[in-house]
């Protein structure tokens, strides 16, 4: 991530090696949320990492003559960039280490949550609640969700699954689409007071300068060419790592008809670190055949 300052303004870009043919310069877009802390009251960031879906949608074509060139660049070079992905990756979400909690800011817009009002209270009723992240409270037991206007639903637990391990959430999502696709190129643009740029710069520097984003890959546990969705759970091993866990899948029942064999289901775990995080964040993911009752559905104890 390339920060640049100038007078009041500061510009944030990062670059990927795969992605979109494009420059995404979207001020609402998903990517720059942790950063809003930063931009809009001077607090730090913390540390960060992200987490992109690898998808089977097929690149669209580039059309651009410079963009066509990076195509080709990308087919006679690939040792030189990595290794290239022909599908358009997709935004999990981001992860942020504050020094005393974890918060992950999801690759999609949710609305509302079902089951529950602004006030705590559980209710049937859909009001209108756009998720900015989740966050892991410092003892591991509790998290709360926290909208964009600073509205809460709180109370979640975690599960204790060893010592060690801590179960924090599941997610099950419908369809690709929800979450934001990657850009090959990505800016946001903010205001901040030319007194203070220098140091909003260094910290906005500082917040990714370590972390290496991990590409999600989830088994096909699909059965058929129907309806299908994304099922992903979040597990904490805290202190070094020991082995990869093996953790029950805490499927979205009653909210799921699944057509997959639940008993023979193929997943995946991937370590995700943070600077700064005495511990390692497992991502495990799969693909089931099977319908939602709602377009996203979150699992927590």
């Amino acid at each position: 991530m390339t920060p640049m300052s100038t007078d009041d303004t500061l510009v944030l870009t990062r670059v990927w090696p795969f992605g979109l043919y494009k420059t995404d310069t979207n001020e609402d877009g998903l990517l720059f949320r942790p950063y809003r802390r930063i931009a809009t009251t001077g607090g730090p960031t913390g540390t960060l990492n992200y987490a992109v879906i690898q998808t089977d949608e097929p690149l669209p074509k580039p059309i651009e003559k410079g963009f066509w060139r990076e195509r080709v660049y990308d087919r006679i070079l690939p040792w030189r960039r990595g290794p290239i992905h022909r599908t358009i990756p997709r935004l999990l979400g981001s992860f942020c280490y504050t020094g005393r909690m974890i918060l992950f800011f999801p690759g999609f817009r949710g609305t509302y949550l079902t089951g529950f009002d602004k006030h705590d209270q559980r209710d049937n009723r859909r009001t209108d609640f756009l998720t900015d992240h989740f966050s892991l409270e410092p003892n591991f037991d509790r998290w709360h969700v926290t909208s964009f206007r600073n509205e809460y639903v709180k109370g979640f637990r975690t599960i204790r699954l060893k010592p060690n391990l801590v179960f924090w959430f599941g997610m099950s999502v419908e369809a690709n689409t929800e979450f934001e696709a990657i850009c090959r190129v990505t800016s946001w643009t903010f205001q901040c007071p030319d007194s203070d740029s220098q140091r909003r710069f260094d910290d906005a520097f500082a917040a990714s300068r370590d972390s290496q984003p991990h590409i999600i890959a989830a088994p096909d546990s699909r059965v058929d060419n129907g309806s299908w969705f994304w099922h992903f759970e979040v597990v904490l091993q805290l202190g070094e790592f020991a082995s990869y866990p093996a953790t029950p899948f805490h499927l979205p029942y009653p909210f799921a008809t699944i057509r997959s064999n639940v008993r023979e289901l193929h997943v995946r775990s991937h370590p995700l670190r943070l600077p700064g995080f005495e511990g390692i964040i497992f991502i495990t993911a799969s693909r089931l055949s099977g319908s939602l009752s709602e377009p996203i559905i979150l699992a927590h104890a």
